[in-house]
């Protein structure tokens, strides 16, 4: 088995390809907690240009088992990846409620 931090850094590539195959412009942040007591305190914020964008994705009920397909092809640790979060958000509405800021947004969700 791979060092968590591997698995990492390979399911960040392949979540952020998924979220491109739906939404050509989406970023990817990435939040890791303590890791080291479990896998599963990882976030992994999905950012698009619109709110209508983002919204789609939300809705899209494929979106979310892709990503997990994601953390699966990656190697992630199979009972961690129930845990794991895939917020959705747009940089029109941090722009609009956090004056732009992603680490404030990240901070203070909505």
């Amino acid at each position: 088995m791979a060092p968590l931090w591997l698995t990492i850094r390979k399911a960040k590539r392949l979540v952020r390809e998924a979220a491109l195959q739906r939404c050509p412009d989406a970023r990817l942040f990435f939040r890791s907690g303590a890791t080291d007591v479990s896998p599963r305190h990882v976030v992994f914020l999905i950012a698009t240009k619109t709110d209508a964008q983002a919204q789609m994705l939300r809705e899209d009920t494929s979106f979310l088992p892709a990503l997990r397909d994601a953390l699966t092809g990656a190697g992630y640790p199979p009972e961690a990846i129930p845990h794991i979060h895939f917020p959705v958000d747009s940089q029109e509405r941090v722009d609009r409620e956090h004056n732009g800021n992603w680490s404030e947004a990240i901070e203070l969700p909505h």
